[in-house]
């Protein structure tokens, strides 16, 4: 049974190992596949074309959109593969979002991303690069304690954050 089967969210086809798919700490370049995969099937989202205004002028962009919850507490996201086309970056979260007590082992961005309703990051680890930078980032509550081990930018004059860090810990390397 998955160490972590507590969180409620473990992947139906793996829960009987000592972790699921989703909870394993330390994942393989084929896991972390399998990982992004069934992340997708999971929480089905739909894809969209969108244009962003970016320095160098306007970019279509292929974004995902999570209509429902997404509860990911606890997850160990894995370095994304390099053919993989995952992203978090402009992404639109409509529902509520659970990040709580995960860890991104490859750099994590949330550029433009919009979650419309809570969105909780409390005891989340981010070992590498932590990007929150995006003219539509909006996080109503919930970022809690992060643990911040890589280079963080936090920055733009759209961004948007109210009751978010309460007590925030920054780690050198």
């Amino acid at each position: 049974m998955c160490k972590l089967e507590e969180y409620g969210n473990c992947d139906e086809e793996t829960r009987e190992q000592e972790y699921c798919i989703f909870h394993k700490p330390d994942k393989n370049e084929i896991e972390a596949r399998e990982f992004y995969k069934k992340f997708l099937e999971r929480f089905r989202h739909r894809s969209e074309k969108v244009k962003i205004e970016e320095s160098l002028g306007e970019k279509v962009i292929i974004r995902f959109v999570f209509e429902k919850d997404v509860n990911c507490a606890g997850y160990h996201f894995p370095k994304i593969p390099k053919d993989s086309n995952f992203s978090f970056e402009y992404a639109v979260f409509k529902g509520n979002a659970w990040f709580g007590g995960v860890t991104f082992k490859g750099n994590a961005s949330f550029k433009g991303t919009v979650f419309e309703k809570y969105a909780e990051f409390d005891e989340a680890t981010f070992e590498k690069m932590l990007i929150l930078v995006g003219q539509y980032l909006i996080i109503g509550r919930g970022l809690g304690v992060l643990h911040l081990k890589g280079v963080q930018t936090f920055g733009n004059r759209y961004l948007n954050i109210e009751h978010c860090f309460l007590r925030l810990r920054l780690r050198k390397m």
